[in-house]
């Protein structure tokens, strides 16, 4: 199967290189494993997540593993608590520890610099509840179908609403792979085409030690 043509003509015009591997078509990671062997890089696996309030996440990770959805809502949680803390209310003898606990807090969870260039997380949310977004939210938000979840279908998000979350460990490997918005082929970039297909993103993103 022929490689998705939007992708590969963005790509293209942000000078991202790769190199393609096809295979028969794959839907999860135990049908990956002995098809990746023959691949380069660290294998990695997109979850495509919705909150109570109605704001998605696009999760790049390792494929191996798993997801602590409670970790990453207190990540949200804690840095909105940050936000709205209103130091004028606090004796001047509290703001410094509590300042100090904050950033504490927030670091054990998160705890990675962001990259140049990274659209830090602007908006607010306080997340109740971290759920699987449905198929049908799948191809209204990415135009992607279960099983080909990629970070590349964010390039589809034409309301830029959509908060792509990279693993710390997909960020530090010296190459990393990834569906190219179909199952049926895998491409593998260097860190390099990784770190400036990230920063061409304009959604609000965010690298974390999930």
């Amino acid at each position: 199967m022929k490689m998705d043509t939007n992708l590969q003509k963005y790509l293209g015009k942000h000078k991202i290189n790769f190199i393609k591997y096809e295979h028969p078509a794959i839907f999860t990671v135990d049908e990956s494993r002995d098809l990746k062997k023959s691949i380069p890089g660290l294998h990695c696996k997109c979850l495509f997540l919705k909150d109570s309030d109605g704001n998605f996440y696009l999760i790049g990770m390792p494929a191996e593993k798993k997801l602590d959805i409670k970790k990453l809502q207190l990540h949200f949680n804690q840095k909105n608590d940050a936000r709205f803390l209103d130091a004028s209310k606090l004796p001047k003898r509290a703001i410094c520890c509590t300042e100090i606990f904050l950033r504490e807090e927030i670091s054990c969870v998160r705890s990675v610099p962001q990259p140049k260039g990274c659209g830090f997380s602007q908006t607010l949310r306080h997340v109740k509840k971290l759920h699987f977004a449905t198929a049908q939210e799948l191809w209204e938000k990415l135009k992607l179908k279960p099983g080909s979840v990629s970070i590349f279908g964010i390039i589809n998000n034409a309301e830029i609403d959509v908060l792509l979350v990279l693993d710390k460990a997909v960020w530090d490997a010296e190459a990393v792979g990834f569906h190219p918005n179909t199952n049926t082929a895998t491409i593998v970039l260097k860190h390099t085409d990784l770190e400036r297909f990230y920063n061409s993103v304009k959604n609000d993103k965010e690298v974390l030690e999930l």
